[in-house]
């Protein structure tokens, strides 16, 4: 499995061909009103200004105590 920017430098790495065996998977960050529908949109509230910082992506709000640090994986790669 290949994901994010470690995708640019497979090429360099690998002389072999993906055809046929590549697949792409998009994903995006959960809308608000998923998380409202998960956790109820009282509790939901109370935690969008974390989210306004630090996004909504799965593993951010799924590991909250952990979310500086995601983050700056994500972002400083």
């Amino acid at each position: 499995m290949v994901t994010g920017l470690s995708s640019f430098e497979l090429p360099n790495q690998i002389r072999e061909p993906l055809t046929g065996r590549k697949y792409e998977f998009y994903l995006y960050p959960f809308a608000y009103q998923e998380l409202a529908d998960n956790l109820g949109a009282y509790q939901e509230r109370k935690e969008l200004a974390k989210h306004l910082i630090y996004g909504s992506y799965p593993d951010i709000v799924n590991h909250p105590s952990a979310a500086a640090t995601l983050l700056n994986h994500l972002v400083c790669r």
